[in-house]
């Protein structure tokens, strides 16, 4: 397993709200990868997405036995409740919240935990570009629903806003569920600023090239600075190859 991430503030924003994190779990041959987005235009959004991935971590390893489901879910559960008590108890941190989209990296399959509008996609030669995450956000209810297309999605006014988010209310449920994982197969988890930036087939271009996984990271990010890097960029790219765990 190889695993590659990188984060970038982009062009127009004065913080990066954005966290990513990677961890192998001491009682498994799991690896576990997020990203977290701070909300934009919230107060402390850096606070709530590092909060969140410190207790996804805190989580993980006080629970190393845990079923992979039921993990996912405590993640999201706990990862909620600590922001939420936190802008609870701190004014300066009133109406803070934060995407989460993680995975358990196993032999052969991924669990995924996912709340908000940051994606998981997975890339293979054969099959290409595929996303596997479903956004929590107004504009992919309104796709839902028939109200617009995939293409007026991307340039609605109101395409940043998010319908379910890590701490702002006292609940979230978040989608939990196993997909499989072959070999030489690359898993992508990316915030908003990438996938808002940059269309799919140039994404899918920049996976099929032969650079090494960081050069990958890195055209992915330099190639949403390139296309206006209006929002923070983060992009974790995990490939299930025989190699050992490495960054």
């Amino acid at each position: 397993m190889i695993t590659s991430a990188s984060t970038h503030m982009g062009n127009v924003r004065t913080m990066n709200q954005d966290a990513f994190l990677i961890f192998q779990m001491e009682s498994s041959s799991a690896v576990v990868a997020a990203v977290a987005d701070g909300m934009g235009g919230h107060r402390a959004g850096n606070i709530a997405s590092l909060l969140a991935l410190e207790t996804v971590r805190d989580f993980c390893d006080a629970n190393p036995l845990m079923d992979e489901i039921a993990l996912g879910h405590g993640c999201v559960k706990n990862a909620n409740e600590a922001v939420y008590r936190r802008a609870l108890a701190d004014v300066a941190c009133t109406g803070m919240g934060t995407t989460l989209c993680m995975g358990q990296f196993y032999e052969d399959h991924v669990t995924i935990a996912h709340v908000g509008d940051s994606r998981m996609y997975s890339f293979t030669k054969k099959d290409g570009l595929m996303q596997i995450t479903h956004d929590h956000s107004l504009v992919q209810e309104l796709v839902d629903m028939g109200r617009i297309n995939q293409e007026e999605a991307t340039v609605h006014p109101q395409r940043n806003v998010i319908t379910r988010a890590i701490g702002t209310t006292a609940d979230v449920t978040g989608d939990v569920f196993k997909v499989a994982w072959e070999k030489d197969e690359i898993y992508l988890i990316c915030s908003d600023g990438l996938s808002g930036e940059v269309p799919p087939e140039q994404i899918d271009l920049i996976l099929r090239s032969d650079f090494s996984l960081q050069q990958k990271v890195e055209l992915l990010i330099q190639t949403a600075l390139g296309a206006g890097g209006t929002d923070n960029i983060t992009v974790i790219l995990i490939q299930n190859s025989d190699d050992e765990v490495r960054a």
